[in-house]
């Protein structure tokens, strides 16, 4: 059962939710969705690399995902 969905950006939240309500055809709870940006922000500042640029932040961020 999935409890949390990280998505890239709200807009990709909102069009997650959308096919997922189109799928089920009824009424549900939806899972947790968070973009990476808050995920990050979530984290405790030892575990978050210093880097200047958001762009870097990211790669950082897919990086650690793989």
């Amino acid at each position: 059962m999935v409890k949390r969905v990280v998505v890239p950006t709200f807009e990709h939240a909102q069009l997650f939710l959308k096919a997922l309500s189109q799928e089920l055809h009824a009424n549900f709870i939806p899972p947790r969705i968070n973009t990476m940006f808050a995920w990050v922000e979530m984290l405790h500042p030892q575990e978050v690399p210093k880097v200047s640029a958001s762009s870097e932040r990211l790669m950082g961020l897919y990086a650690e995902l793989r």
